[in-house]
């Protein structure tokens, strides 16, 4: 509401974006902050890169233990949106896994690409897209 109203731009959104999906909260709480602020559309993800980059670094950085504990809460906050969002956001996948294929190397920054192209069809599931392997 903060970013629609004009009070808060794109890096205070990533800022507490940030926050609120660190490490220290617990993933529950931090699922229920992304539902929130998600408010079943998808157009605040796809316009808000910080948002995405937050969400991104959240989902990727969960032990795969909490994130099947979370998937639920996850794909609840990802169930509101239209389907064309869900479209538009899955195109974006696939266009940020392109990009990262053409990094050269498997592993940048300390992620290894290959595997976390293993995480694109539980996506694929979650945006209710259709996942071409």
């Amino acid at each position: 509401m903060l970013l629609e109203a004009g009070v808060l731009d794109e890096r205070g959104l990533q800022r507490l974006a940030g926050l609120a999906l660190s490490s220290a909260v617990p993933a529950p709480e931090a699922a229920a902050w992304v539902e929130g602020a998600l408010r079943g559309s998808g157009l605040v993800l796809l316009h808000q890169d910080g948002l995405w980059r937050a969400l991104d670094l959240w989902i990727s950085g969960l032990d795969p233990e909490t994130f099947a504990a979370m998937l639920p809460l996850i794909r609840r906050a990802f169930s509101g949106f239209e389907p064309p969002e869900r479209r538009v956001m899955g195109e974006k996948v696939k266009k940020l896994r392109v990009e990262q294929e053409d990094a050269a190397t498997p592993e940048v920054g300390g992620v290894d690409h290959r595997r976390a192209a293993r995480t694109l069809p539980v996506l694929a599931q979650i945006l209710g897209v259709e996942h071409d392997g």
